[in-house]
């Protein structure tokens, strides 16, 4: 998948659509066979060797992280289909454009082109960002589970306010209101179509 993401950011400075459309598409149906292909399996139980504290944590931590990648995975899905629709949309109207141009258009029509072509990169760049909120959560939880291996030794006589507290800290380093959403195991909310460069 990283290599996918890696092909289409280099074909799109290539500026060659029709293989930025392909490696897309091939992105999507890699996710989408991937989620056909897991298999829903019963929670694990802590072995028996952790001691209580260290289970109290996992047991609250883990499925926190495990809504994260949920995130991660709903964040990546959105984000192609964002792209995929934008150059879908941008090469129409590379079309039209030189339809008009053979016919002569009038400067009217090439003007009413122009702004659509520029909403549509503006929905184009919009989509990019997805992949600069994927470094940022995968990133805030990296760093969380690092911080747990850290502290695993320390963690026998940790309470429930002690995993709830973790939870908090985890939650106040989101960056989206999506991570967020799915910390709290809501759904993500409708997103919004004005462009948000970061």
């Amino acid at each position: 998948m990283l290599i996918l993401s890696l092909l289409t950011g280099w074909l799109l400075w290539q500026r060659d659509w029709p293989a930025v459309l392909l490696s897309a598409a091939a992105t999507g149906l890699l996710w989408a066979r991937r989620d056909t292909d897991s298999t829903v399996q019963a929670p694990l139980a802590a072995p028996p060797s952790l001691d209580a504290g260290v289970r109290r944590m996992a047991t609250a931590v883990i499925p926190a992280w495990a809504r994260q990648l949920s995130a991660i995975q709903s964040t990546t899905q959105n984000g192609a289909q964002e792209l995929l629709a934008s150059f879908s949309s941008l090469l129409e109207l590379q079309d039209q454009l030189e339809k008009m141009l053979a016919r002569q258009a009038t400067r009217e029509e090439l003007q009413a082109l122009s702004r659509d072509m520029q909403t549509l990169s503006e929905q184009a760049m919009h989509g990019l960002q997805f992949g600069d909120r994927l470094a940022q959560m995968a990133d805030i939880l990296r760093l969380d589970t690092e911080q747990f291996l850290a502290r695993m030794p320390s963690m026998a006589d940790v309470t429930d306010n002690s995993a709830q507290d973790w939870l908090n800290a985890l939650e106040a380093r989101f960056t989206t209101e999506e991570q967020r959403q799915f910390h709290h195991g809501q759904p993500a909310a409708p997103k919004a179509d004005k462009v948000d460069f970061f």
